[in-house]
């Protein structure tokens, strides 16, 4: 009997888990050789990568569409840069948002979306360095969501220190090692998301001298490194003659940090579009919920609704 009521007890908490604010999903990362769809990067900035060919990952390393390097005469090229929230997963690939948008804006347009489960800014911007770049683009597209400015979401700061002191093969059979099927199956849960999230979340950031508009548990990008990222993207956007742009992504709650962001961007003179304005000012928070798939990534309707505000923006952007 006693059992019998723990198991009642659980289920109704996982019910009210579900109907009250749901458990982000949690997309795992794989570097494993033979079933892994990501690889350790030669760039340490960068962690891991995307594999070619793997899953729904095209031979160039990212889902959809490929598109070849070189550019097509009259064509308009954006590409898009940010996390999971871009990547659409959840969703077919094209049903995302990017995806959408080419048929919304019509053949005159290319949209290239490299989006990367797990990235940082920090991350996006190195990954758009390194294979962005390659596709020529008119314009690049940074879409940032409430953990884009978390070192810990690419685990860069605590991960290069291992990969500097230790060789490949310990680095990734300690951090990107194949899951239990079991922790794949609990995953299913709202409660055992929460409790993976915080046993995971990072560790106290020491204590640094200058301002910080934003202190929490977890390691952040400082403000110092974040001017860094803005500075570099406009001076490649200035060599490449690729207009830089930042997307704030909508969230069903307020996310004050990624606000704050917001305003350093436009500090910099850098384009902002603001989806995350957008879906307070049109949508309840009723509303605005059933646009997510969970907490932060976009289901196929929110998909639907972002491609139709963001289409006349990018005609704006690269006319």
């Amino acid at each position: 009997m006693i059992l019998l009521g723990i198991l009642a007890g659980l289920v109704a908490a996982e019910f009210l888990v579900r109907l009250i604010k749901p458990a982000p999903t949690i997309y795992p990362i794989s570097v494993t050789a033979d079933t892994g769809d990501h690889a350790l990067s030669m760039n340490r900035k960068l962690i891991y990568v995307p594999k070619p060919n793997t899953g729904e990952f095209n031979a160039k390393g990212y889902r959809g569409k490929e598109f070849p390097y070189d550019r097509v005469p009259g064509k308009k090229r954006l590409v898009f840069m940010g996390d999971s929230v871009l990547e659409g997963l959840g969703v077919k690939a094209e049903e995302r948002f990017t995806g959408l948008l080419m048929s919304r804006l019509g053949d005159g347009y290319e949209i290239i979306n490299l989006g990367v489960r797990g990235y940082n800014l920090a991350q996006e911007f190195e990954y758009f360095k390194e294979f962005g770049l390659r596709y020529k683009p008119d314009a690049v597209l940074f879409c940032v969501t409430f953990n884009d400015l978390d070192i810990d979401a690419g685990e860069i700061h605590w991960l290069k220190d291992i990969l500097e002191k230790q060789g490949k093969d310990a680095f990734f059979k300690a951090f990107y090692q194949k899951k239990s099927k079991l922790h794949e199956i609990l995953l299913k849960s709202h409660i055992y998301r929460y409790l993976y999230l915080i046993a995971s979340g990072g560790k106290k950031k020491p204590k640094e001298s200058g301002k910080n508009f934003y202190q929490s548990v977890y390691y952040r990008l400082t403000d110092d490194e974040i001017n860094g990222i803005l500075d570099g993207i406009i001076a490649l956007g200035q060599k490449h003659r690729c207009a830089p742009a930042f997307v704030v992504m909508p969230m069903p709650t307020r996310a004050n940090y990624l606000l704050a962001l917001r305003e350093m961007v436009r500090a910099k003179n850098i384009r902002v579009i603001d989806l995350f304005k957008f879906a307070r000012k049109n949508y309840n928070d009723q509303d605005r919920r059933k646009l997510f798939l969970d907490f932060c990534h976009l289901n196929l309707y929110g998909h639907r609704i972002m491609a139709d505000v963001l289409a006349g923006e990018i005609v704006s952007l690269v006319r």
